[in-house]
């Protein structure tokens, strides 16, 4: 984290530094005998930002469908949604995939080809979008990182929040 983080929130992380750092964390998971159920309880704790809840009512309200584009972990994710009452109002989770033991709910391996990086992140927004029959130009993206650069499809139509001036920049 200490390694990559500063590059990822600058957009400044390579394809192939963001590779290796999803590599070297999944492995972490695996090595540290990571369960379902300690994701389940660790995860449980976490509030999704003020205002969140309200925003996915809303745009299920309206119709329109929401995708989180992540370069982190689908059982993650989707914990923080279950807790926050939440999972309902996203269609799709696009993430690295774990693979648990079905005896222990060990986490015992990753699928390689769920890996979503800050690089392709547009791809999948597109293919998203096209399951949906929405416009490539009307995708709406909103992101929390310089991760998020290429979030979506146009830059216009792209929202980035940041936590103060410096993450700004």
């Amino acid at each position: 984290r200490d390694k990559f983080f500063p590059k990822a929130l600058a957009g400044q992380l390579t394809k192939e530094e963001g590779f290796v750092w999803l590599e070297e964390t999944m492995k972490l998971y695996i090595e540290s005998g990571l369960t379902q159920s300690k994701i389940k309880q660790i995860l449980s704790k976490i509030r999704l930002r003020d205002g969140v809840v309200e925003f996915l009512n809303f745009l299920k309200a309206e119709g329109v469908p929401v995708a989180i584009i992540s370069y982190g972990v689908v059982e993650f994710i989707t914990t923080v949604l279950t807790f926050n009452g939440v999972g309902h109002l996203v269609a799709k989770i696009y993430a690295t995939k774990l693979i648990s033991d079905d005896r222990d709910d060990l986490v015992v391996s990753y699928i390689p080809e769920t890996y979503v990086l800050p690089d392709n992140k547009d791809e999948h927004s597109r293919a998203f979008a096209d399951i949906h029959s929405v416009l490539h130009d009307n995708i709406i993206a909103i992101g929390d990182s310089g991760g998020d650069k290429k979030l979506g499809h146009l830059k216009e139509n792209r929202c980035l929040i940041a936590r103060d001036e410096k993450e700004r920049q």
